[in-house]
């Protein structure tokens, strides 16, 4: 199904539901700044507001009207947290980014299909992740792709061959058929047509090879404690919001096998960024960001036992999954 998509002005349109097509809506958010400001963003696009709805007929949470993808790349500065490394966020995050790298190489290497370890890390940023897997000593072949130039020459200039591209040009990039494994963590929350991404990212993979990755879980008890002041809304980058059974929806719709849909203990970062969202803004202060402060790191840290019972007891903020192509 093509997601359908009418402009609103010469910034911004409209879509109907990006799972079913349907026009009827009711709404989850009222209409939300975009506070997680990375320098300056020029007007009109700095007091615009958003606002996700929920769709009547399939309950898909998505962004109904949003910025016009030709100028999304106006809120992705140089500035953003996914486009610095761990190493520049302190000894407390450069030593759990080291923990987290270990889980992910013995995750990834059981995904490949065979003998040929090829990756994509499909939004890559700034190639923090691929540098932390190509450190950890495994001997595979690393791709990044990226919609910003300056961050794919940043990865070029690592050694690891990157790509300017979305979904919707990336086989020009890399060879149908040709990919192992695709790491997707918190990109597809970004992609405006979610299903169609998958099912073209798909196309990518190997017989057998698999999708994996993290993405937001509006399910989870921060979420709702939070309201406005939940981390995760991220607007207007985030164009769809996710629970199990929808993300699970999604991807079979892409034509995937879902192998794997569980709760992650990094959502301990959500519950950090969110107390500091909400104490700043509160207060009538500019928040900075996601990962803005000097105490996050520290709130991370101290978040992570509520989030080992939250995640024993519900759902945490961050949902991993793994989609599998059929053989």
């Amino acid at each position: 199904m093509s997601v359908t998509v009418r402009p609103i002005d010469q910034y911004r349109e409209e879509t109907d539901c990006l799972e079913c097509g349907s026009d009827r809506y009711t709404p989850v958010t009222d209409e939300l700044p975009d506070t997680d400001v990375y320098g300056e963003v020029e007007e009109p696009f700095g007091s615009m507001r958003f606002a996700f709805v929920r769709c009547t007929a399939c309950g898909t949470v998505y962004l109904r009207q949003r910025v016009l993808q030709s100028e999304i790349t106006r809120f992705y500065a140089t500035e953003y947290h996914c486009f610095k490394s761990f190493d520049e966020r302190g000894l407390i995050f450069k030593t759990l980014s080291r923990v987290l790298t270990r889980s992910k190489v013995r995750t990834i290497e059981k995904l490949f299909p065979d003998s040929d370890r090829r990756l994509l890390d499909h939004g890559c940023g700034t190639g923090t992740w691929l540098d932390l897997l190509r450190r950890s000593g495994m001997n595979w072949e690393l791709i990044g792709t990226e919609i910003s130039r300056t961050q794919v020459e940043k990865l070029t200039e690592m050694g690891i061959a990157g790509h300017v591209c979305d979904d919707t040009t990336v086989a020009q990039h890399v060879e149908p058929g040709s990919v192992g494994v695709i790491h997707l963590f918190h990109v597809i929350e970004h992609l405006p047509d979610p299903i169609g991404g998958l099912a073209r990212l798909a196309e990518l993979l190997k017989p057998g090879g698999a999708i994996f990755g993290q993405t937001p879980n509006i399910a989870s008890w921060d979420c709702k404690l939070f309201g406005r002041f939940w981390s995760q809304w991220h607007v207007p980058r985030h164009l769809v919001m996710y629970t199990k059974d929808q993300l699970r929806r999604h991807a079979e719709a892409a034509g995937l096998e879902v192998r794997a849909i569980k709760s992650s203990v990094v959502g301990a970062t959500n519950w950090a960024a969110s107390i500091q969202k909400w104490w700043t803004l509160s207060r009538g202060h500019q928040y900075g960001g996601l990962q803005s402060g000097a105490l996050y790191p520290a709130l991370t840290v101290g978040m992570i036992p509520l989030t080992l019972v939250q995640s024993a007891l519900s759902q945490t903020s961050d949902l991993d999954f793994v989609f599998v192509r059929g053989r």
